[in-house]
């Protein structure tokens, strides 16, 4: 690309470009030749040469900032522009023919005017195969050439502002300034869903069956709210309410449906909602590992719930003074819902929720009343378990002093042995006392342990 330079500018040096005008034209004279490269016998422009820059540009894009909107296009080329100095190349080649033409006009003055014989080489072209071919195309010369073959344009220089480049640069934007239109007019859902659309899914292709035990979580949203609140209750044991607000995605206007909700299916501790006993354990169900039937197993877990509405931690000793449970399902209900501190006790999976303390008095309060209600009825059936207790006692007494050996069997079975009991020593205690300390095993075994009906399921 050639680019004119104005002569005329008070930067412009009038000698220095005279002078390299001549030395790469010649003297000036009066009619312009089509062979000079300056036409007005001075250095009147600068010849610029593009080279491409990348080969791929599709990780590069232009764009321009305006009316705090910002337009992206791509770019399909990056070619950089820079000066060639094409006129020094001519300039040395005529001093090379000027000091060549001297030379041989002072050999031509001191020879003979008779032509000498001088020696021709004859050279036959080669004939060009692919190979050849492609080695040449890929040469310097050979790209020099067809630069300058290229066709020359002229054109005419545009102002940044003026109308004609602003037309061409609202191109970029794809639209005239007062065709704008405003595409920012979505919802936050038409948004998201334009940033990452929802992928259809082939209903042809058949996809593998979740275990029994286990809900998508799509599905679940699908139902009520009172069976989502239930479903995942059930399966977390703990929670609280921001954490059930946010992965059931409810709004917060929709806060009350979700106590209710809520409310149905757990209790409040220490600001966290608490699955209640009797989903855990439904009627007519026992304890997984001794067997106990569902009523007992729900009356001490709502004891080891209450025990921490009042307490932070919870020890083992505070429980077993009215549970009396074995120490499989004591261990079993603690670690659904609590964790261990060592010299502290038992404390919830989950730290006091005191913002929802705080916010929802009304709920607070309404808990609170329930949990004393429900003392009430735990201490009197843990009453009515004591009372009962002698009777069972008496009862395991009876049958263990039946199944004694009667003291003739004993000492006709010691008269069969004869010679071999008395070679051995044996100290033996007296026939009483074994049976006292039997009598108070059973006993203690019996005040400790509440009668079960075990269930062979």
């Amino acid at each position: 690309m050639e680019l004119i330079l104005d002569t005329h500018s008070v930067h412009y040096d009038q000698s220095k470009g005279e002078m390299i005008a001549t030395s790469v034209d010649g003297t000036k004279s009066n009619k312009a030749s089509e062979n000079q490269f300056f036409n007005s016998g001075h250095m009147d422009k600068v010849v610029l040469q593009s080279q491409r820059m990348l080969q791929n540009t599709k990780n590069y894009a232009v764009g321009f900032l305006e009316d705090n909107k910002l337009f992206v296009s791509p770019v399909t080329g990056i070619i950089s522009l820079q000066p060639s100095f094409q006129h020094y190349d001519k300039a040395d080649k005529k001093v090379k023919e000027t000091n060549q033409e001297s030379n041989d006009s002072i050999l031509s003055g001191t020879e003979d005017d008779e032509p000498q014989a001088q020696q021709v080489t004859v050279k036959f072209a080669r004939r060009e195969n692919e190979r050849m071919k492609r080695a040449r195309e890929r040469s310097y010369n050979y790209f020099t050439a067809k630069s300058a073959e290229e066709a020359w344009y002229t054109t005419k220089f545009h102002d940044k502002n003026s109308r004609l480049a602003e037309v061409e640069r609202n191109k970029l934007s794809g639209s005239s300034q007062e065709d704008a239109v405003n595409t920012l007019c979505l919802s936050i859902s038409q948004y998201l869903d334009t940033l990452a659309p929802v992928m259809k899914v082939d209903e042809s292709v058949q996809l593998p069956d979740l275990p029994s035990n286990v809900m998508s979580l799509n599905i679940i949203k699908t139902k009520s709210l009172a069976e989502q609140v239930e479903i995942v209750i059930k399966d977390v044991r703990i929670i609280t309410v921001k954490q059930l607000a946010s992965l059931l995605c409810v709004h917060k206007d929709d806060t009350a449906k979700l106590l209710r909700s809520l409310q149905q299916v757990s209790v409040l501790v220490q600001g966290n909602w608490v699955v209640r006993s009797d989903l855990v354990y439904p009627k007519g169900s026992v304890s997984s590992h001794s067997g106990v039937p569902n009523e007992i197993m729900a009356r001490a877990r709502d004891y080891i719930l209450y025990l921490f509405t009042v307490n932070e931690y919870v020890s083992r000793k505070d429980i077993t003074e009215k549970v009396k449970l074995p120490p499989d399902e004591l261990k079993s209900i603690l670690t659904s819902i609590a964790r261990f501190r060592v010299h502290k006790g038992w404390e919830l999976l989950l730290p006091p929720d005191v913002s929802f303390m705080e916010s929802f008095h009304e709920t607070v309060e309404r808990q609170k009343m329930w949990w004393d209600v429900k003392l009430k009825q735990l201490l009197q059936s843990f009453k009515s378990d004591l009372t009962a207790s002698p009777t069972r006692q008496r009862k395991s007494s009876n049958s263990s002093t039946s199944s004694r050996p009667r003291k003739n069997s004993r000492s006709r079975v010691d008269s069969i042995s004869g010679s071999d009991k008395e070679d051995s020593p044996v100290v033996k205690s007296s026939p009483k006392k074994r049976e006292r300390k039997r009598d108070l095993s059973l006993s203690e075994v019996d005040s400790n342990v509440p009668s079960y009906k075990l269930s062979n399921k």
